[in-house]
């Protein structure tokens, strides 16, 4: 788990140390094709990392159409935890097995508030990971603009 953590990207430049501490409250999970990981509209604060297969990303009102899918190291429900707000999308596993590594949100928030030179790395990987999302956003919207 220690490794996964540490490839991850908002995990990037934290020490083995801080990384081992963090692997206290995470836990994996396997989920097969159209299972629900994330149910739109609850309340939770984990973040996920995919380690193996795809998940669907949906808006929670919509008619089951995927936004986007995103695969093995990429991350999601930060929004949650960043903003502590009901989920606005509904995440689904998109092949089987999907294994994810579970970061619970409420520990990791303890976690980073009373070491906080490791919170403020966490949260400018935070920031760097939604800035490259919105970028993609941007290409994409000029692309199809025309």
């Amino acid at each position: 788990m220690k490794e996964i953590l540490s490839k991850s990207a908002i995990f990037k430049d934290i020490e083995d140390t801080e990384i081992e501490n963090i692997c206290k409250f995470c836990s994996e999970q396997e989920f097969n094709d159209g299972d629900i990981i994330i149910q739109g509209a609850e309340e939770g604060t984990d973040i996920f990392i995919i380690l193996e297969g795809r998940v669907g990303i949906e808006r929670h009102d919509s008619d089951g159409d995927y936004i986007t899918k995103i695969g093995k190291g990429e991350i999601f429900g930060e929004m949650s935890f960043i903003q502590n707000i009901r989920r606005s999308n509904t995440v689904a596993a998109a092949c089987s097995p999907t294994k994810v590594l579970v970061i619970d949100g409420k520990e990791l928030e303890l976690f980073l508030n009373k070491n906080t030179s490791v919170g403020y790395q966490v949260m400018k990987n935070l920031l760097t990971i939604l800035c490259h999302r919105l970028e993609n956003v941007n290409f994409m919207l000029n692309v199809y603009k025309g």
